[in-house]
């Protein structure tokens, strides 16, 4: 998630319930924020260009770190392929990430970049307007073992086009 902006929708709890980790991109606004989302699970996040010196000062500007061998690499302005921020596009080069995450643009948006070889995500923040839905619904996202048998034919189908 991203942008949160001091705000913590009540309507995005259930899907917080179940994760293993948050990851905030930035423009948190507020430690009550923090702690909301402390209190479902472990929270990795940098600091937005709106946030005070009191989110600095627990998160940094990016995060670089791996889980189970995907290099992930976060930080707030960040930009899209072929028009990344200058700081984020030498972060990329440094870092090689497999996942790029960043917010700020408050677009959501999922794109692979076939230049860094790098899946681009900005996930923006739910405020429960369904502009996201006929994109990508919640719902429709699931863990490569809990993926529903009608739906398993598009595994392969997901992977094959995220390379490409």
């Amino acid at each position: 998630m991203s942008d949160t902006h001091a705000v913590c929708d009540k309507k995005i709890e259930k899907y917080l319930s179940d994760c293993d980790e948050i990851w905030h991109a930035g423009d948190i606004g507020s430690l009550d924020v923090v702690n909301r989302l402390r209190s479902f699970a472990p929270l990795r996040a940098v600091h937005g260009n709106i946030d005070g010196q009191d989110i600095r000062y627990d998160f940094p500007e990016f995060l670089s770190f791996e889980i189970d061998g995907i290099k992930i690499l976060m930080t707030h302005i960040g930009g899209y392929p072929g028009r990344y921020d200058v700081k984020a596009r030498r972060l990329i080069e440094e870092y090689r990430p497999d996942i790029f995450v960043c917010g700020h643009s408050h677009i959501l948006k999922v794109m692979r970049d076939p230049r860094y070889d790098m899946l681009v995500i900005n996930p923006e923040t739910c405020i429960d307007c369904d502009a996201c839905v006929p994109e990508c619904p919640v719902e429709a996202i699931f863990a490569e073992g809990n993926v529903p048998s009608e739906w398993a034919q598009f595994t392969q189908i997901n992977a094959d086009r995220s390379l490409s």
